[in-house]
């Protein structure tokens, strides 16, 4: 990226923007500062969209329809240049919320990093023969994002190495969890970790913005937990409420999601 960065510097004018595509935002930034005359021209950005398949012939023209884009702002940009940016991934159907590159990093090692990372892990212990055949949607659907790129995708797991590693961890914690309940032949406690994933699960499926809704769930010390979630923000940024002296939830979720209206524990008003 330093290369390219330093091959474009010397093509640019005062009044010409630049935006990248990069999964990884904290180094990108930090180059820009270094290689580029005019770092507050340049906008970081990451669509969160795309898929396995590389090339012309893979092109999508409505692949950013509807995605959401985070513009990675490191603080140098001028005002004025942020609006156009911003503008500019609108115009390609996006929807746009801004964060540091810090801040980015953290969410797309969570949401994007982490998730390539376990699905090659996973896939690379499958049965290499006519078995693999007999996979159902579920399977493929779990190891699709391992087709993408190695090479692409060892640099960016090199680049946010740190965060993805913390995430890794926090699935490594979760799945002992669920390993611990099945030898022990703990009913109960393995049903209690699936619902686990199956509510945060959902909260990743399509909602309406500015919905709200109620979430009540019981808490470890059995206390009823109640929390009210505000959709606040286009993108799908979820702001929590917590009520009766409990922490406030904050997830991220799609834009126009839906929610499955027989759950009992979920109210909407």
């Amino acid at each position: 990226m330093g290369e390219t960065l330093r091959a474009a510097a010397r093509h640019l004018r005062p009044t010409t923007l630049l935006t990248d595509l990069a999964s990884v935002k904290g180094p990108v930034a930090e180059l820009a500062r270094r290689h580029l005359p005019w770092p507050e021209n340049c906008v970081g950005a990451h669509p969160m969209a795309g898929g396995d398949r590389t090339g012309f012939a893979a092109a999508d023209a409505s692949l950013f329809a509807g995605a959401p884009c985070i513009l990675a702002l490191s603080g140098g940009e001028t005002p004025e240049v942020v609006d156009r940016i911003e503008e500019f991934w609108q115009c390609l159907g996006s929807t746009t919320v801004r964060m540091s590159p810090e801040e980015h990093d953290t969410i797309a090692a969570t949401l994007s990093h982490a998730p390539h990372l376990i699905a090659f892990a996973y896939a690379a212990g499958l049965p290499r023969d006519h078995r693999l055949g007999l996979a159902g949607p579920g399977l493929r659907d779990f190891i699709r994002i391992a087709r993408a790129n190695p090479k692409l995708w060892c640099e960016i797991l090199l680049m946010n190495r740190r965060r993805v590693a913390e995430e890794a961890a926090r699935f490594s914690k979760n799945l002992g969890r669920l390993l611990d309940a099945l030898s022990r032949g703990d009913r109960e406690g393995l049903e209690e970790a699936l619902r686990d994933g199956q509510v945060i699960s959902e909260l990743g499926t399509k909602i309406r913005p500015d919905q709200k809704i109620t979430i009540e769930r019981n808490a470890q010390e059995q206390q009823a937990q109640r929390v009210t979630i505000l959709l606040n923000k286009p993108i799908g940024y979820v702001s929590g409420q917590a009520e009766d002296g409990y922490e406030p939830a904050v997830v991220l979720v799609k834009p126009e999601t839906r929610w499955r209206e027989d759950r009992s524990d979920i109210r909407f008003d």
